[in-house]
């Protein structure tokens, strides 16, 4: 982690647009090994066959930063950053000038993508207050050079699985932006070109410049209408594509995560705690203590796709106590998938159990 990486060609990173990090004090790769295994597991995993994150670092593909903070999501529960910002490569060489930065940015259970937290803090910058919103949004979405297709390229997904540009009322501090620049006047005056004019021509051009100025008037009044409408029925488009995307998933995964489930009840129920391990995130669940009871039954109430892409788990099951006592009780808890564990999924939130009762 201490070679002195080389930009002299261009800079190690080809794309577009790309990642920056600065670390904690603490956690730089070079003092930390521990940060340092990371870093070198995630490259022996996905990224051997390719330019590693050793090498970029501190700048990364975006592919390369998101395998890397999920990673450190995974093995603390929660980190941070003490930047993380856009960057490009215009001048031949990476910047980050003049791009959206997240100062002391913390990646947790609620991380989804780098991505959106990007595009709502360009809301929020002042450094960006004189681009109307319209421009903020094609830098990132513009089909031919927006920041969002490099990520998609760089990850390899498709622009339906792409996190869309936030409206500016949904982000929580966003500040107002320069006005769109109104359209082109279609009314010109006109200069007489010499001599008088007679006075039916003045009230002719008069009238049809007033008749021209109500059509303009009517014009913008009709386009922000059509725009609203668009906007509203994109709005609604996307909450109808998110709802039919969760479905989906929810469809192509609940079996796998309602097996992963009933395993860790069994397991829950035996009483060992070191037997739950294997099922923990380094998160809440991490505090999750055993019940000792003997399973008689379990039965899956419900399953519910949550808005990280973890799953919601609530099962009844039937328990005999060690007097003998039989009771019926609700356990709740979440669960996500998370490749390279054990069991393929783990459990990331602290069981809640309690007496079943019929809603």
């Amino acid at each position: 982690m201490s070679k002195k990486l080389n930009f002299n060609k261009g800079g190690v990173i080809k794309d577009a647009s790309f990642i920056y990090v600065e670390w904690m004090p603490e956690d730089i790769p070079s003092i930390n090994s521990e940060i340092h295994q990371i870093i070198e597991y995630v490259d022996e995993e996905f990224f051997l066959d390719d330019m590693t994150i050793e090498d970029s670092l501190p700048f990364m593909t975006f592919k390369q930063a998101e395998k890397l903070f999920t990673e450190l999501r995974d093995r603390f529960g929660s980190f941070t950053f003490s930047l993380i910002s856009l960057a490009n490569a215009e001048r031949k060489h990476p910047s980050i000038e003049g791009e959206p930065k997240l100062q002391s940015f913390t990646i947790d259970d609620t991380y989804t993508n780098i991505m959106t937290p990007l595009m709502e803090e360009v809301l929020r910058d002042p450094q960006f207050k004189d681009f109307s919103y319209e421009e903020l949004a094609l830098y990132f979405t513009d089909n031919d050079s927006g920041v969002l297709k490099s990520y998609a390229e760089s990850l390899g997904v498709s622009k339906a699985e792409l996190p869309y540009f936030p409206l500016a009322s949904e982000v929580q501090g966003a500040i107002t932006h320069k006005a769109p620049a109104p359209a082109p006047s279609q009314v010109r005056p006109s200069q007489a070109q010499g001599g008088s004019q007679s006075s039916s021509f003045n009230k002719v051009f008069l009238g049809l410049a007033i008749f021209g100025l109500l059509l303009g008037l009517l014009g913008t009044a009709l386009g922000f209408a059509a725009q609203s409408r668009i906007k509203k029925q994109n709005v609604q488009l996307l909450y109808l594509y998110n709802e039919y995307k969760s479905m989906k998933t929810l469809q192509s995964n609940q079996h796998k995560a309602d097996v992963f489930a009933r395993f860790f009840i069994s397991t829950y129920y035996f009483g060992d705690k070191k037997a739950l391990e294997p099922f923990l995130s380094k998160g809440d669940a991490k505090y999750t203590q055993p019940e000792q009871a003997e399973l008689n039954s379990t039965l899956l109430e419900a399953v519910s796709l949550n808005e990280d892409g973890s799953y919601k788990l609530s099962y009844v099951v039937s328990l005999t106590d060690s007097e003998g006592q039989t009771s019926v009780k609700k356990l709740s808890f979440d669960v996500k998938e998370k490749k390279n564990t054990t069991y393929g999924f783990l459990v990331s939130s602290e069981p809640i159990s309690k007496a079943y009762t019929k809603d």
